[in-house]
């Protein structure tokens, strides 16, 4: 009983007390909040008496000043902050609306500690009834704990705007001032503001920084809008003050925003950061062009062999196409910030475009046996294949391959690449004859002659004519396999023998063989409407064995 008389004493106390606010530099704030900052005309809303960072909270007494003209005070009732313990407490108000001033008081029932922390210590709820600025204030005010001493605190003050919709769309802003306070150079810091539109019709229109350091998004808005503005603080000198302003610009009208911002920088003497992303130092190439990317502080500048480049002021990217030249190709590259403290890199990348080189030892045209060995070298470190399989190379690039023929037309395809892709492709042909296995036995003045021990009969016999022994071209032919061809009104005959040609002209000297004129021992005749040519010329120059016993008259052909 003892302790609800004491608090009831206490609440009288204070609600018939009247002195100056309790102000200090304790962190301990009491302040105003609503829901919104703009209601329209006959709307009730809320406004919250709140405190923060408050310790021992036993009781308080409260008074406020609000605008009578333009308010009706409907309702007061107690926050949840003291009773947010559990205990009892009593509240009380006196309410004054003529003057538009409202005391609240309030206290735990019973002695105990007091509340500590944030919180609601009560609501208050209005109506209006006319448009225009509303402000609401603290009068005299007091905070007791425990020991029922004075607890030190401070206030702001609060304003809503009661509005009446028009019938067309209304332009509101709902701050006329961003300040950004002391920022650093460098940074790119971003505060908000509402477009509202107050009347009922729809609204459109356009915003706009008029300082380039002011970036506004969006630009163009319809209906209400959050509206974010950033400050790229490298577009000004550091260690300054800015004011800007925003332009909006709607069917309803124009309004502004000023902008106030205080650039920090030290000046130092570190030059930026610099870092190549890509690519890699010592890059070996064949490619004729090259991206080259880079990153360093934003704000700062950037030059790559002298050439001025943008960066990005938002993350310090900047970038280049470079054209390479065949070999070494050098790149300076320079960062810089407003204070000339600079920082250099260099970029070397290295094109080739020059295959490995490649020589493969010489291979006769014509080989008569199954398997050949070839020779040759190549580049050290590069990659070789060998009728399209790998070759292994020695330590000096040279390297030794086998080949069994396959036919009697051969080809040897060398590739020889380095680990760029360049290539280079060499190619050897041969004509593989195998070996004389054959024989043809011939006689002067015999029509007989025998092929690998097989007689048949020749339409006229070998003679000896100016001492050489002459057999008919079509029989000597057929043996070989040749093609013969007669141009009668030439008298010239034409012996075809794969690649071997063979031009001959009755009763000439000279023959044209492969293109090349050859001298006879005895030319071409007729002998029984048949043509005679020289055995041995004929014989050697499909590559054959000739032998001639001068005891028997008999010619031997080994092929």
């Amino acid at each position: 009983m003892k302790k609800c008389l004491l608090s009831v004493a206490l609440v009288f106390v204070i609600l018939t007390t009247f002195s100056n606010l309790a102000i200090g530099n304790n962190s301990t704030l009491l302040f105003f909040e609503s829901d919104s900052n703009k209601y329209e005309i006959d709307t009730t809303f809320k406004l919250y008496i709140k405190i923060s960072d408050v310790s021992d909270l036993f009781g308080y007494s409260i008074n406020l000043d609000y605008d009578e003209t333009k308010l009706v005070l409907l309702e007061v009732s107690e926050g949840d902050f003291l009773n947010s313990t559990g205990k009892e407490t009593v509240f009380k108000n006196t309410i004054d609306s003529v003057k538009g001033e409202i005391l609240i008081a309030s206290a735990l029932l019973g002695k105990s500690n007091g509340v500590t922390g944030n919180g609601t210590l009560f609501t208050i709820i209005f109506k209006g009834k006319f448009p225009g600025k509303c402000n609401f204030k603290f009068l005299s005010s007091y905070l007791k704990n425990s020991s029922l001493s004075d607890i030190p605190f401070n206030v702001t003050d609060y304003s809503i705007e009661i509005f009446k919709i028009e019938a067309g769309p209304v332009l509101s802003i709902d701050t006329s001032t961003l300040d950004f306070g002391n920022i650093n150079f460098g940074d790119t810091p971003s505060l908000k503001f509402n477009i509202i539109n107050s009347g009922k019709g729809e609204l459109q229109g356009e915003i706009s920084s008029l300082n380039p350091w002011i970036k506004v998004n969006p630009q163009k808005f319809y209906g209400n809008t959050e509206v974010t503005v950033t400050i790229v603080t490298t577009l000004v000198a550091p260690n300054s003050s800015y004011n800007g302003e925003i332009k909006i610009r709607s069917n309803a009208g124009e309004a502004s925003v000023i902008v106030k911002v205080y650039i920090v920088q030290e000046i130092s003497k570190e030059p930026p950061s610099l870092k190549i992303l890509t690519p890699e130092n010592n890059l070996l190439t064949r490619e004729n062009r090259v991206f080259i990317l880079c990153e360093t502080k934003p704000g700062c500048f950037a030059s790559i062999n002298g050439q001025k480049v943008p960066v990005d002021i938002e993350d310090g990217i900047f970038w280049y196409n470079a054209n390479l030249k065949e070999g070494t190709n050098t790149f300076e590259i320079s960062v810089w910030d407003a204070y000339e403290n600079k920082r250099s890199d260099v970029l070397t990348i290295i094109r080739d475009t020059t295959p490995p080189q490649i020589n493969v030892d010489n291979i006769p045209l014509l080989v008569n046996i199954e398997e050949i060995t070839i020779s040759g070298k190549t580049d050290p470190d590069a990659i070789l294949t060998f009728n399209n399989s790998p070759v292994e190379l020695k330590v000096d690039g040279t390297f030794t391959v086998k080949y069994k023929v396959e036919g009697e037309v051969n080809q040897l395809v060398f590739t020889t690449s380095d680990s760029l892709g360049n290539k280079k492709i060499v190619v050897r042909v041969f004509f593989y004859s195998p070996p004389l296995k054959n024989k043809i036995i011939l006689k002067v003045d015999s029509k007989i002659a025998s092929f690998n021990g097989i007689n048949f009969t020749l339409d006229v016999p070998p003679i000896v004519y100016n001492g050489r022994v002459m057999v008919p071209v079509r029989a000597i032919a057929d043996i070989f396999g040749a093609d013969v061809n007669w141009i009668s009104t030439e008298k010239k005959v034409i012996i075809t023998l794969r690649l071997e040609k063979i031009v001959l002209t009755i009763g000439v000297n000279s023959a044209n063989f492969n293109g090349n004129e050859v001298f006879l021992d005895s030319p071409p005749i007729i002998q029984n409407e048949r043509v005679m040519v020289p055995v041995r010329f004929i014989s050697e120059a499909f590559k054959s064995q000739v032998d001639w016993d001068a005891a028997t008259k008999t010619v031997i052909i080994k092929f």
